[in-house]
């Protein structure tokens, strides 16, 4: 058998996110959170277990960043999918209030995809939902 590896994004959502930050002239690192909210996230989590299941496919999900996502993960394992998840180090140690530093290169060493969220609960609530 095989797992189903994924970073679960909806790349015409994300596309149309970033032209809609360009059109308000957001140019800078901030634009990241911008273009990729919390709920593209956990839409196209729910998108890649839905998939993933209906093809009888394990799926293994990376960058999970925000809760919404993991809210999404945690009901599909209750419901007994076979769904993985994973957060990076940087997702569950930091907060997207970097972006919006005044020092572009400062806020740009924090751009990740998905991005990191502001919601300074975020990396508790992940951590605690995961590790399941």
């Amino acid at each position: 058998g095989a797992i189903a590896r994924v970073l679960a994004e909806n790349g015409e959502l994300v596309a149309e996110g970033a032209k809609e930050a360009l059109d308000l002239g957001i140019t800078g690192p901030e634009g990241i959170e911008i273009s990729r909210p919390e709920e593209l996230e956990a839409e196209a989590t729910h998108r890649v277990i839905t998939i993933a299941n209906r093809t009888h496919c394990p799926v293994y999900l990376v960058n999970v960043s925000s809760m919404s996502a993991g809210d999404v993960i945690a009901t599909a394992k209750m419901q007994g999918k076979v769904v993985y998840a994973e957060t990076t180090t940087a997702h569950a140690t930091l907060t997207g209030i970097h972006y919006y530093h005044q020092d572009w290169f400062h806020a740009a060493a924090y751009v990740t995809v998905p991005p990191l969220r502001l919601d300074t609960n975020t990396s508790a609530y992940l951590m605690s939902l995961l590790a399941k």
